[in-house]
């Protein structure tokens, strides 16, 4: 009883400090359509980082597989003056033996070992995966070496010191990790990954390509100043797969990038390092994940996503990402169509044995608790599952963010990592080693093994798809929201219209092709002059902008300030318009958040205007090597992105491809009491950009609502039930639906 009763008042104070810690945060000003936002924003200036550690930053990130010693830079102009241990035998570019002028970069000099614990256990030219635990856990030992640092020149000068000992892939994780959660470097904006390390962004034919135009460069009379190959639609298979009709979408440099940067700002570390709602984060930036592929899909003329459900059946769809591993000359391991997943032993990975028997328990555990109520913690305590709770006051968290923690397990953040599992991270490590589950080909593991490369496999969809069906169950059972919990008394939503300027048409968005050129030479070495850019041009999925117009009526005599919420869903499920309308139910794991912002509603009508461009739900592309090089660090508008975190969903993959001529789909938005919205009572106005799906760095979530409101639960229930999104809408004054059309041209949004 002694023992029970002090893990509950254990419980009691870590709750009640996550409450204080939240009552003391200071939320940044961020770009809204709310005027009171804007002039706090304006009102604050943005000092830059400092230029010298910028730069530093950008070349301990510059071709992480060769030596630190040699030279950086755009031009190979720029040397580290680098420890003993690091130099070169017969090398020395500090004084001038490279034959053309160099800017030296002096270093702290350091004595004594560098306390990195486990992290050199990884071996370079090999995958690090943050789903392992033993990987995590030299993550942590290399990120604490470098943020113990006591000033950003002796993080540099760490960085640069343990570089060559550390494998590539965990050297740019923990680098970009302390980068995004030390104070002192807030300001450093990270060069675009797909430029750091792009051989996982492009394929091996592609990147052989370039290596052969510079080989031919070289007996040119009049060579050209840069070398530029097209990736185009080389995809990693053919249509005889229908699932290669999504790889323009699951093998885009965008949506990669931002997975590998999500789990780095939500990431599995020590509690020092714990986001607000981490769990419930896990939940939601998956489920968007899984309703946008779903999107994808219904596009193409596609099922919707099935999930992976019988551990012991074969998986049906293979994939071969054909790409290379560091500059190791290996390639992520292939997967045939309809390999069976198997218990793994995998001993030249250090992995612990993965057991199907094992995983399977921990998902009926999972199970048994959603439908009881409650999880159980390592002495047999009960923590209830609750989402009706005000996170404000009640001592618990929600019931998804303990759910999130569970599935997306930790030894640390689990209520009982041992009763629980592990199940999302071994699913993970099972379906990449499933093609060579006990290693006897000595094949590597597969992309799903690494965050940057997993959403280009197919299975990842079906992983998730069953995580998510986790979680839906658990939602289902919560009581539907009543009310005056959906209500905004006073306001009504008159009229939606979306419009595409350029064309001048009505509910109409289209979609076509861009590009993007990836500066390969910046993350490979292809023996050419540095002087000399190395560009491969990436083909990807984009949207002409559009504007969202809404007029609303405030029936009260004094302003109010409130949240607009929109969201976009396709119309019809996979039968069409012979099926009709989908039913609520159909349609609720569907709906993909695409703005969130407030505005100021006075008295009367109110014209309310909000451009595609500045969705709070996503961000601009990542800036290249060259554009921070040349002091393009922050773009108009962008002044927040680098206050928070840099995480968002990228903004070509923000609307859904369509079809030729046009795709039946519907925009739902629902205004609702920002008071009752916010989480603080000093809280600004605003959300800042990605913080739907990525949270704020060091400060609290900025919405009180759950995450996927008001879909995420049953509607109320009335005398006539709520068949489907438009009785939704009609039943409330403060919501509205449109039907829109998205149109895809198939051709470059340019020409």
């Amino acid at each position: 009883m002694q023992l029970t009763t002090y893990s509950c008042l254990l419980q009691l104070l870590l709750q009640l400090s996550l409450v204080v810690a939240q009552n003391t945060i200071n939320y940044p000003s961020v770009s809204s359509n709310n005027p009171d936002a804007k002039s706090q924003r304006n009102s604050s200036s943005q000092n830059p980082a400092d230029p010298e550690i910028q730069r530093d930053v950008l070349y301990i990130l510059e071709r992480t597989a060769e030596p630190i010693a040699l030279p950086k830079g755009p031009n190979g102009t720029v040397v580290f003056d680098v420890q003993e241990e690091n130099k070169i035998k017969g090398v020395d570019l500090v004084n001038g033996t490279s034959g053309r002028p160099m800017t030296v970069v002096p270093l702290e000099k350091m004595e004594g070992e560098p306390e990195i614990g486990t992290a050199a256990s990884i071996p370079r030219n090999t995958v690090f995966s943050a789903f392992h635990r033993t990987h995590r856990q030299a993550a942590h030992d290399l990120i604490k070496y470098l943020k113990s640092a006591k000033s950003p020149k002796q993080f540099i000068a760490r960085a640069t010191r343990v570089r060559d000992m550390i494998n590539e892939s965990l050297f740019i994780y923990a680098v970009t990790f302390v980068i995004r959660h030390r104070p002192d470097l807030k300001k450093v904006q990270i060069p675009a990954v797909s430029e750091v390390i792009p051989q996982y962004f492009i394929t091996e034919e592609t990147l052989q390509k370039a290596q052969e135009q510079v080989n031919v460069r070289k007996f040119m009379d009049n060579p050209p100043d840069r070398i530029v190959v097209d990736h185009g639609f080389d995809r990693t298979g053919t249509n005889l797969n229908p699932e290669n009709k999504l790889a323009y979408w699951r093998e885009d440099y965008g949506i990669n990038s931002f997975h590998w940067h999500w789990h780095i700002v939500n990431p599995y570390q020590k509690p020092e390092y714990r986001r607000d709602r981490k769990g419930e984060l896990f939940y939601y930036v998956h489920q968007q994940i899984v309703a946008r592929y779903n999107h994808e899909r219904l596009s193409n003329g596609l099922n919707r996503v099935q999930t992976i459900g019988d551990f012991n059946a074969p998986l049906p769809e293979g994939y071969f990402p054909k790409l290379t591993i560091q500059n190791s000359g290996r390639h992520f391991g292939g997967r045939s169509d309809n390999v069976v997943m198997k218990s793994t032993k995998r001993g030249d990975f250090d992995f612990e044995n993965l057991q199907i028997p094992v995983l399977e328990l921990h998902r009926d555990r999972l199970y048994t608790a959603i439908h009881q109520g409650w999880l159980v913690d390592g002495i047999g305590q009960r923590i209830p599952l609750n989402d009706s709770i005000d996170i404000l006051t009640s001592p618990w968290k929600r019931g998804i963010d303990f759910l999130g923690d569970a599935i997306e397990s930790d030894p640390i953040h689990s209520v009982n990592y041992h009763f629980y599992g592990d199940p999302h991270n071994h699913l993970h490590l099972l379906i990449s080693f499933a093609p060579d589950p006990d290693g006897r080909h000595l094949e590597e593991r597969g992309v799903m093994a690494d965050s940057m490369t997993a959403m280009r496999d197919p299975q990842f969809y079906k992983l998730h798809k069953f995580c998510d069906d986790l979680f839906d169950a658990y939602k289902v059972v919560q009581f539907p929201y009543e009310d005056n919990e959906l209500a905004f008394d006073g306001v009504v939503m008159e009229k939606l219209s979306v419009n595409t300027a350029e064309e001048g048409a009505l509910n109409t968005i289209f979609t076509g092709w861009d590009r993007r050129l990836i500066e390969a030479s910046r993350g490979l070495d292809f023996s050419e002059k540095r002087d000399v850019p190395i560009l491969v041009r990436l083909s990807h999925i984009n949207h002409k902008p559009f504007v969202y117009r809404l007029r609303v009526r405030n029936d009260g005599k004094t302003s109010k300030l409130a949240t607009v919420r929109i969201y976009l869903a396709p119309k019809y499920n996979e039968r069409g318009k012979i099926s009709g309308n989908m039913t609520f139910f159909d349609q609720r794991r569907l709906w993909a958040e695409m703005d969130k912002f407030v505005v100021k509603l006075n008295p009367g009508k109110n014209l309310i205007e909000r451009r595609s461009l500045d969705s709070s739900y996503s961000l601009p592309a990542e800036k290249a090597f060259r554009d921070l090089e040349e002091g393009r660090v922050d773009e108009p508008g962008d002044d927040e992105i680098a206050d928070f975190n840099g995480c968002g969903w990228p903004h070509h993959n923000l609307v859904p491809r369509g079809m030729p001529g046009g795709m039946d789909y519907q925009v739902f938005v629902m205004i609702r009491d920002w008071l009752k919205d916010r989480l603080l009572p000093d809280q600004p106005p605003v959300f800042p950009r990605g913080s739907s799906v990525c949270g704020v760095l060091d400060r609290a979530y900025p919405d009180s609502r759950p995450m996927g409101f008001p879909f995420d639960r049953y509607p109320p229930e009335k005398e006539t039930p709520i068949q489907n999104t438009q009785a939704f809408a009609d039943a409330f004054d403060n919501m509205i639906l449109q039907d829109v059309s998205i149109n895809f041209l198939d051709k470059f949004l340019s020409e």
